[in-house]
């Protein structure tokens, strides 16, 4: 990736260490003010973690907050899709039973 942006003239700056190191990276690049290129490295097994570390919290966030809206907890497994058509649902049951007229 080096060579690439040198060829080309564009600034080009590795980061493999600390966060510190990357904002070091960025204000320098932001200095130039032009394109530039920061190549971060990172381990794969950690930034993996970290991914699903997130992606699990998201996960019970979505799961408390439609159990919240809904009722009854959903089960770990449940897609964002079959939240979406539950959701999708159960606002058309709501619509349907506030345009009924009272007898």
């Amino acid at each position: 990736l080096e060579g690439m942006c040198r060829a080309h003239g564009i600034p080009h700056q590795r980061v493999a260490g600390a966060p510190g190191d990357l904002r070091s990276a960025l204000t320098a690049a932001w200095g130039l003010n032009r394109h530039s290129v920061i190549e971060v490295v990172t381990q794969r097994d950690t930034n993996l973690q970290v991914h699903r570390t997130i992606q699990a919290a998201v996960a019970a966030a979505v799961r408390t907050t439609a159990s919240l809206l809904r009722g009854p907890p959903l089960e770990p497994h449940t897609t964002s899709h079959e939240l979406l058509a539950s959701s999708s649902q159960q606002a058309a049951e709501a619509t349907a039973s506030a345009h009924v007229l009272p007898s």
